[in-house]
């Protein structure tokens, strides 16, 4: 089962993929789950949690992720998987995975988050970035529902909604950073994906990990 979902896409659309792997699973869930998810939601608080640390390879980045996720160790197999049809919009941006992460719950509750790494040309502001970014997702239909930029960051919350072949919402709660050389500008995408009925329960979870996030030069 769970290795359907490392065939989640860095942003969305291979999200997409894995959650209709996960459908065949979601089909046998017993009338008892389905009760509890039209009950009041819950709002999972991250003080309930355990978790664990993260850091990249070159300690240059570390931060904090729930410890029941299930993180990919393997990341080019991560990038075999998801092939040319995510990598062709942005490959000449050298996307770099980073982290992956996967969590299955009760029901059909699923969750992804990934760390990606991007080099841009000096010359490319914020706006760019992003119209250039979103390219690998210009065949679902999407809507920012909020937006908001800091020294050196931007936030976005996107809901999709995807159609064929089965009617889904997801909820992306995503977080980038800036840097840059003489030459270079570094962006960094960390992107947290849920489906759109459990994002009451999870949207704390996204907001403490991105306070955890550390940059060490």
């Amino acid at each position: 089962m769970r290795k359907y979902l490392y065939i989640l896409l860095a942003i969305i659309i291979a999200l997409v993929l894995g959650y209709f792997a996960y459908i065949k699973l979601a089909d046998i869930r017993t009338n008892k789950i389905t009760a509890q998810k039209t009950s009041q939601p819950v709002v999972i608080e991250p003080s309930t949690l355990d978790f664990s640390d993260f850091q990249t390879q070159d300690k240059k980045i570390s931060f904090k992720y729930p410890s029941d996720w299930e993180p990919q160790t393997d990341i080019q197999r991560l990038i075999d998987t998801i092939g040319a049809d995510y990598q062709d919009p942005v490959q000449k941006y050298k996307p770099q995975f980073l982290f992956d992460a996967a969590y299955v719950g009760l029901g059909d509750e699923l969750i992804n988050f990934q760390v990606i790494k991007y080099q841009f040309p000096l010359s490319f502001d914020r706006d760019t970035i992003q119209a250039e970014l979103f390219k690998a997702r210009q065949d679902v239909s999407y809507q920012i529902s909020n937006s908001s930029d800091e020294a050196g960051s931007r936030m976005l919350e996107v809901i999709y909604d995807i159609s064929s072949p089965k009617q889904i919402k997801l909820h992306t709660k995503e977080k980038y950073f800036y840097s840059k050389d003489s030459k270079t500008q570094y962006v960094y995408e960390f992107s947290f994906v849920t489906l759109e009925q459990d994002w009451v329960k999870y949207q704390k979870i996204p907001d403490y990990i991105f306070n955890s996030i550390k940059f060490n030069n």
